[in-house]
């Protein structure tokens, strides 16, 4: 992975895709603020194993205190099997992806956009990913108040 006119350019794991991804101004702030801190292989910060990476965002998420409970349900046959957890036990480095992924589609980026970023081959294997949060889906209903009537979809 490389850095290179404010863009990510890598190749995806899985489909050994080459990437290019823009990066938010937020993001470009960061790594200016820590360019002088390069490691000697060059990178901005240390690269860590996944499992590391996961053990410091669950750390990171018990200190902001983001212990919600999470209920996840399943089957196993018939039978109904709920486990409960702390979102601060259960959240990974994957989460940022999903979240990605749905705040962009929230933010109305299309999804052609967001899946170049990804990765994904086409929409069917982005849809996991992709979570309507409440308020996204209050927000966008909020149209049909705003503009059914000044459109004349409905008399």
């Amino acid at each position: 992975m490389h850095i290179r006119d404010g863009r990510i350019e890598m190749f995806a794991k899985k489909t050994d895709e080459h990437l290019t991804i823009p990066l938010t101004e937020e993001a470009l702030r960061i790594l200016d603020k820590y360019k002088d801190k390069a490691t000697t292989d060059g990178h901005v910060f240390d690269v860590i194993s996944a499992q590391k990476l996961n053990d410091a965002v669950k750390e990171a998420a018990k200190a902001a205190g983001l212990n919600r409970i999470i209920t996840e349900v399943y089957y196993i046959g018939t039978e109904r099997k709920e486990v409960a957890n702390e979102f601060c036990n259960i959240i990974s480095n994957h989460d940022a992806r999903r979240t990605f992924v749905s705040c962009s589609l929230a933010m109305g980026i299309p999804p052609e956009t967001v899946m170049k970023c990804t990765g994904h081959k086409n929409y069917e294997t982005m849809k996991p990913y992709i979570e309507t949060a409440t308020e996204t889906v209050i927000l966008e209903m909020e149209k049909w108040n705003k503009n059914q009537y000044r459109s004349k979809i409905i008399n």
